[in-house]
């Protein structure tokens, strides 16, 4: 959820690619713990 607002608030296409593959690669490891 912290991750969604967050890009909800303002995210350029840029960041918001670059945040896309930051929270891709935390999920994983989230859902793995």
């Amino acid at each position: 959820p912290s991750c969604q607002t967050n890009r909800n608030q303002k995210t350029p296409p840029g960041v918001a690619g670059v945040e896309n593959i930051r929270v891709v690669k935390i999920r994983p490891k989230a859902i793995q713990k």
